[in-house]
């Protein structure tokens, strides 16, 4: 089985989602946007816009935090926060520390090890969820917002609520979005290529997590 918007499908019904769910992305762009490029490209960056752009409102000169900054999604967070003049703070597993200064990051720190000694942040972006993040959220600035793409975590003794981005389909954005990716200003990180019909293997992977990358799944 496979799991879509929390509830488990059967092989054939997942399959079935997920072909339409790429054709009619093909429909959006009147059938000219190469398949391959969309499944690399998911929902994941237009769900990050969001976050940056609608939900925690980055601005240049702002700090924000971004945990899981080595993964397909924590990186593209980085990518877009930069892109709008930002100062980003990562944090990673250990061993992912380079992985995350090559995304462009400003300050890395290893996230349950090491906690931040610097000035507030302004947003914090997570993709990652627990209490080593619900730590480092500690240090948000009055105002600030956190966004959750992860597990949630516990809001006691933070300065905002954290909250959960609800994707909102957006034709134009995610024309943008594409073009991102074909201009090759990014490269969304594949981590394995799987067929279709092993989509209950790729859902075993995303939950054990430590990837680094997305599941491209294979029509």
């Amino acid at each position: 089985m496979a799991s879509v918007d929390g509830h488990e499908l059967l092989a054939g019904e997942f399959q079935q989602r997920y072909v339409a769910q790429m054709q009619a992305y093909q429909q959006q762009f009147g059938g000219s946007m190469n398949s391959q490029l969309l499944r690399q490209l998911g929902v994941d960056q237009q769900v990050l816009t969001q976050m940056v752009d609608e939900q925690v409102q980055a601005r240049a000169g702002q700090t924000v935090l971004v945990t899981g900054a080595a993964g397909a999604l924590g990186r593209f967070a980085v990518h877009i926060l930069k892109a709008r003049g930002a100062r980003v703070v990562a944090a990673v597993r250990g061993g992912q520390t380079e992985t995350a200064r090559a995304t462009g990051a400003d300050e890395v720190i290893v996230l349950g090890e090491q906690d931040w000694s610097g000035p507030p942040f302004d947003h914090v972006i997570d993709a990652v969820g627990g209490e080593a993040v619900a730590k480092l959220c500690r240090h948000l600035a009055p105002g600030g917002r956190i966004s959750l793409a992860g597990a949630p975590i516990d809001p006691t003794g933070l300065a905002a609520e954290p909250a959960f981005v609800i994707m909102r389909p957006d034709k134009a954005q995610l024309a943008e979005l594409v073009a991102i990716v074909a201009r090759g200003e990014f490269d969304p990180p594949i981590a394995r290529r799987l067929r279709l019909e092993d989509a209950a293997e790729a859902q075993r992977l995303m939950k054990a997590g430590g990837l680094g990358g997305k599941i491209v799944l294979e029509l």
